[in-house]
């Protein structure tokens, strides 16, 4: 059961590592004097969304239970926050 819930938590992170990889070097050609500040700048936005994002979503999914109702993505991501946090705002978070 743990393993369908990590598997729905780090397929995402790979393809969003992916993704960041791709597109960073257009997005982190910024001119500074220092290089190893921008790329701390771009190694914090890696971390931010993989470990953070993808660990949050995970946590959701197992503490509300929402995986056992057979729906996958972003459906079940939704359905998790929205059994987790009151009113719209589990709605509203995902949509972001």
């Amino acid at each position: 059961m743990v393993i369908i819930v990590l598997k729905a938590s780090l397929i995402p992170a790979a393809i969003s590592m992916i993704v960041q990889q791709a597109f960073t070097p257009t997005a982190a050609a910024a001119q500074t004097k220092h290089p190893v500040t921008q790329a701390l700048v771009s190694m914090t936005q890696t971390f931010i969304d993989t470990i953070i994002v993808c660990t949050m979503t995970g946590l959701v999914l197992i503490l509300t239970n929402s995986w056992v109702m057979g729906q996958t993505g972003a459906e079940l991501t939704t359905i998790a926050f929205s059994k987790g946090l009151p009113g719209n705002w589990g709605n509203n978070i995902v949509a972001l």
